[in-house]
């Protein structure tokens, strides 16, 4: 996917999240993920054919779901040796028909703590806040002459 068509799809999912370093993870019939940091305007993407994924899935309209963790400022807890563990934020968009729908906390706590393989409820995680997710507008990402 070219660059510009990578910004149209990430820059309104990054704009709502807190804090610059995240980790994005798309869960369809297989699961990718990818950390992504967006610092002074610029975009790191560690695994960009997670993120290609995404935007295959969104243009030909495979379900899923889209999971956000964001590591923020704060601090969870601290180990033993001392070593801070930042709180992580994490929300969830559905995919539904090429684009994403906003998962309110509950929707985005059961599909990140539920087992891709078994479909077990998996224990909270610590040092997780589960949030409730924004609107992201991919009118720019699905315009035509983008693809």
């Amino acid at each position: 996917m070219d660059s510009h068509k990578v910004r149209a799809l990430l820059d309104p999912l990054l704009d709502g999240a807190p804090g610059d370093l995240h980790i994005l993870t798309l869960l369809t019939t297989s699961s990718t993920s990818t950390s992504l940091r967006r610092h002074l305007g610029v975009l790191s993407i560690e695994h960009p054919e997670a993120v290609d994924a995404l935007g295959l899935a969104l243009l030909d309209g495979t379900p899923g779901t889209a999971v956000l963790r964001t590591f923020t400022d704060r601090t969870s807890h601290t180990l033993p040796n001392g070593r801070d563990v930042p709180l992580k934020s994490v929300c969830g968009w559905r995919l539904d028909r090429g684009g994403l729908l906003p998962l309110d906390r509950d929707g985005v706590l059961a599909a990140s703590r539920t087992d891709g393989v078994t479909g077990r409820l998996l224990e909270p995680e610590r040092g997780v806040g589960y949030a409730d997710a924004w609107p992201v507008d991919l009118g720019r990402f699905h315009a035509p002459g983008h693809r």
